[in-house]
């Protein structure tokens, strides 16, 4: 009965030494993945700071063309403004002009009448001299 308690005793222990090396081979399996979740959680944030700091970039790429682009319309309509004036003067003065001519042919039209009328009457208009 001895033997067999210490048989029994024997095959305990190594059962308890055989559930032992289970026991550390799982905590060692749940220490590497605690580890390789802790390396994913480090190589995504630096993913999530590399793709914040890329559309921050992106943005400030964005807004830079965009007051270049605003820039470039301001001076357009600048030149747009100045054309609108220039046309709007030359406007101004062809109507002047077009006044000036229209009372330059109603002199020559009167002087033509007055000289029709003075060679009617007989006495042609001398050249002033």
């Amino acid at each position: 009965a001895l033997v067999e308690k210490d048989e029994e005793v024997a095959r305990a222990r190594e059962e308890a030494e055989r559930r032992e090396e289970e026991v550390k081979r799982t905590v060692a399996e749940l220490v590497m993945r605690d580890e390789v979740l802790a390396a994913v959680r480090v190589e995504g944030r630096a993913r999530e700071e590399a793709l914040a700091k890329d559309a921050a970039s992106q943005a400030t790429g964005r807004d830079t063309a965009l007051r270049g682009v605003q820039e470039v319309l301001a001076a357009r309509e600048g030149d747009l403004l100045t054309a609108r004036e220039e046309m709007a003067a030359q406007e101004a003065a062809l109507r002047k002009a077009e006044r000036d001519m229209m009372s330059a042919t109603r002199n020559l039209e009167t002087q033509a009448s007055e000289a029709e009328s003075a060679e009617r009457r007989g006495g042609a208009l001398r050249p002033a001299g």
